[in-house]
């Protein structure tokens, strides 16, 4: 299994061997530490298949209702939006009884009590927001970094060179990633004042990065930075700031199962702002957002901005478009990218499209060859950046 999955055979042929390979595996037991439950996992999540995994987890309850949900668990860290959302859509309602199990009136209802609570935690657990609780909460308990290392950095550098302050934001947002603490950002303010424009974008954004899983608050958190609801179209440095939480808010709520309030914001935003800057931010947080969601309506409206021509905008709707049909080697959104990149003035456009085809085509090897191919022959070398990384 592991030769199939980890060399590079044609996708058809890959998918036909692991549905072969599926079925022969013994059944797993819930007692047993066995190497068959992550095989399984990684079969499934290859597969891709909601059909296969929903039977999967039919064989699995009510008896082994504890491994399911170890199956379930598994599937969020591995599959993509789109996947667990039709396996969650699909799913039994639990009071479909089973003939195998029907002996009595009796052992029917007691099948029907049963069965319905396990599928209804399989669905909240397949949302994504228990496993980004528990690894919230284990990332709080066990934060240990070393604030020395920060605040060396930030004596050593020069605080009014953008660059460096870019880099030292960076750096604690990666160290303090997911323990939502902010000590350094609050014993910092005079030092944080002093970022300029972009500089305030990342400061902003940063703070997703530390907050991330958070989704619960994250409006709360990133309430003092957000536009300000009919509010005129901001100017100057606020706008930044402000361009920087949108983003940061879309980090917040990336893979958290709960985007569907914050899509809808971000979307209105990025329709309603007139300000190049919380555009380019309300872009990157939808992307974020709802990466790998196929959202129709979230690609729509990033399109729309992409054809309003602007280099700040477009070029992170060019990013966000390839986040949200992410892996889908969709061909209808691929060659509206391309055929704008064509047609634009703006190198940043052109390099956010670029990007933003690698990703659509990303993972799906001999699919991605002709659109390779295609790219390699633009006179625009730019497009040759995107080096989709379909293997």
């Amino acid at each position: 299994m592991e030769a199939v999955l980890d060399t590079a055979f044609p996708l058809v042929f890959r998918d036909q061997v692991l549905k072969f390979l599926f079925p022969l595996f013994p059944a797993p037991a819930g007692d047993a530490k066995s190497a068959h439950v992550y095989a399984l996992t990684r079969i499934l999540v290859t597969l891709n298949s909601p059909e296969m995994t929903i039977n999967f987890f039919n064989s699995l309850v009510p008896r082994q209702k504890l491994l399911a949900y170890q199956f379930a668990f598994d599937l969020v860290e591995g599959g993509g939006q789109d996947f667990l959302e039709a396996v969650r859509r699909d799913l039994p309602e639990g009071n479909e009884v089973r003939q195998a199990f029907i002996v009595t009136w009796d052992c029917v209802s007691q099948l029907e009590q049963e069965t319905k609570p396990i599928y209804d935690q399989l669905r909240k657990i397949l949302l994504g927001q228990e496993s980004i609780k528990l690894y919230l909460e284990f990332l709080k308990r066990n934060n240990k970094v070393d604030m020395l290392i920060l605040k060396n950095t930030k004596d050593a550098l020069e605080p009014r060179s953008s660059i460096y302050h870019t880099a030292l934001t960076l750096q604690n947002a990666f160290m303090h990633a997911g323990t939502t603490s902010d000590v350094f950002l609050r014993d910092n303010l005079e030092w944080l004042g002093l970022a300029n424009n972009w500089s305030k974008f990342s400061a902003a954004a940063a703070i997703g990065v530390i907050h991330r899983g958070h989704f619960q608050e994250s409006m709360h958190i990133l309430g003092p930075y957000l536009p300000a609801p009919g509010a005129e179209t901001s100017t100057g440095s606020s706008a930044y700031s402000e361009g920087g939480a949108l983003y940061a808010l879309g980090l917040v709520n990336a893979g958290c199962g709960s985007g569907q309030d914050v899509e809808n914001y971000l979307r209105n935003l990025l329709k309603s702002s007139g300000s190049e800057p919380v555009q380019h931010g309300a872009a990157l947080g939808l992307g974020v957002a709802g990466m790998g969601g196929k959202s129709g309506e979230a690609y729509d409206d990033l399109k729309q901005s992409l054809f309003s021509d602007s280099a700040i905008a477009g070029e992170a709707a060019g990013y966000a478009m390839g986040l949200i049909m992410l892996g889908t080697a969709d061909a209808t959104s691929a060659e509206e990218m391309l055929q704008y990149a064509r047609e634009t003035q703006h190198e940043k456009i052109i390099r956010g499209l670029a990007i933003g085809l690698a990703l659509i085509f990303y993972g799906r090897q001999e699919e991605a060859d002709d659109m390779v191919k295609l790219l390699m022959g633009e006179k625009v070398c730019v497009f040759q950046c995107s080096r989709i990384p379909a293997r």
